[in-house]
């Protein structure tokens, strides 16, 4: 998974929150059994390819997102 987490979200090293949203469905569709919704998820996928501060910049993202706010 952080192969498709790389080219998909972070070409050059940075989180992109659109990306960070697709991969998170393209993911999800692949496997009905990844809540993308839960920080368990987000720290399969990104914890091993990014350091923690920009983890924890993309959690806040999607939670912001997942509330309705933009």
């Amino acid at each position: 998974m952080p192969h498709l987490f790389k080219k998909t979200v972070a070409p050059k090293g940075k989180l992109d929150f659109a990306g960070l949203k697709n991969a998170c469905q393209k993911i999800k569709n692949r496997s009905s059994k990844i809540d993308f919704q839960t920080n368990n998820f987000l720290k399969v996928v990104f914890v091993k390819s990014y350091d923690k501060k920009e983890l924890e910049k993309a959690v806040k993202k999607l939670r912001s997102y997942q509330n309705g706010k933009k």
